[in-house]
């Protein structure tokens, strides 16, 4: 009996162990693995802001302050097949509104704001750029009112519907999400 309880729990044993291990995310299909699409920023600090030099005349001025808000905030890039792109930002411009009691009011709105790219893939980084073996894009920004032509070369990875952009690996990534 006691043989037959050892036997009984390593079958026990080995299933759950099979078991377990075929439940592994690697076994699903990968999805949108290719660049072209939209895909949304969902978290990152350096796409569109640090990497531009921004044009402070091109940012609307808080009719009250006198002061404009020097701040783009990303929204997605949309890679085409043909090597080129959208970038999609937000600049924050100035509305003077009535509030309840007639007095004009300054209102603050994010408005949307593109930018046309080119872009280039390679599939290795170029020795003493980036330590990875990561493939390579170099996204060419044109000129905006907003900040002057850039060139950015971050490496890039694909899960799934998400992108994630290293502009300085092994630093975190900017993360995008397929729409």
């Amino acid at each position: 009996m006691k043989t037959f309880r050892k036997l009984a729990m390593m079958a026990v044993a080995i299933f759950a162990a099979i078991s377990f291990t075929s439940c592994d995310d690697n076994d699903e299909p990968v999805v949108n693995s290719t660049l072209d699409g939209t895909w949304k920023i969902i978290s990152g600090a350096t796409t569109g802001q640090g990497n531009f030099d921004l044009i402070p005349d091109g940012f609307a001025k808080n009719p009250q302050t006198e002061t404009a808000d020097e701040h783009i905030y990303p929204i997605s890039l949309e890679f085409k097949t043909d090597g080129t792109g959208v970038y999609t930002f937000q600049v924050t411009e100035y509305e003077i509104v009535k509030n309840d009691e007639g007095k004009d009011v300054v209102k603050s709105i994010f408005v949307d704001k593109t930018s046309a790219f080119t872009y280039t893939t390679s599939e290795t980084t170029p020795a003493g750029v980036v330590k990875n073996e990561l493939p390579q894009m170099t996204i060419n920004y044109a000129a905006s009112p907003y900040f002057e032509s850039a060139t950015e070369t971050p490496s890039y990875r694909i899960e799934g519907d998400v992108l994630y952009l290293y502009q300085d690996f092994p630093r975190a990534a900017d993360v995008l999400r397929k729409k």
